[in-house]
């Protein structure tokens, strides 16, 4: 800190006090203000303007905060990243199963069909699967409702928009539980119609 602007720190005091009307300062107030400029001066390095330091300190707040800020947005891109693949991989195990499943029993009701299988047997595969077969639409709608979503939190949809997209994501989300759901009752009845 220049002497220079230590003496423009106490001038500025002293016209201060004096503006108030004060003929005479206390030993706390001249301890207050000699503290102040104790404190700026170890701040800031000899023969370098308060202003300077003020400045660099600055730089280098605004350097940390947005290395911060990048940091935190790296991290909230990769957890999208990683949410839309998981809700991928989900969406396709479900539609994979139910349409696995599906080909198979059909497979198998065609072969029970040419030979002397009881009806019991083949209207509990029928119903097993028909629960796969709604498995697998309900698989495809939720690709549908992904698209809405998607379409929705990319505002293009108007002025609701967000609102479209969280209901898409809900929507994406309970069809996708219910295929799999679908295809837990499609195999329960698919068992139940070999052990008849």
């Amino acid at each position: 800190m220049k002497v220079s602007e230590l003496i423009e720190i106490y001038t500025a005091a002293i016209e201060d006090a004096a503006e108030q009307g004060a003929d005479s300062v206390p030993l706390s107030e001249l301890q207050r203000v000699h503290a102040e400029i104790r404190r700026m001066a170890a701040e800031s390095p000899d023969n370098v303007e308060v202003g300077e330091a003020a400045l660099e300190h600055y730089k280098a707040q605004l350097a940390a905060n947005a290395e911060q800020h990048r940091s935190v947005h790296e991290f909230n891109l990769e957890m999208l990243r990683a949410t839309v693949m998981t809700g991928q991989s989900a969406l396709k195990s479900s539609l994979l199963i139910n349409g696995g499943a599906a080909v198979a029993l059909l497979a198998f009701l065609g072969n029970a069909w040419a030979t002397d299988v009881p009806r019991t047997v083949m209207s509990q595969a029928a119903y097993g699967l028909s629960l796969f077969v709604w498995g697998v639409l309900a698989a495809a709608a939720a690709a549908g409702a992904t698209y809405l979503s998607q379409a929705g939190f990319g505002d293009e949809l108007g002025k609701f928009s967000n609102r479209i997209g969280k209901w898409g994501r809900g929507l994406a989300i309970a069809l996708v539980v219910t295929a799999y759901v679908l295809f837990g009752f499609g195999a329960w009845h698919a068992c139940m119609s070999l052990s008849a």
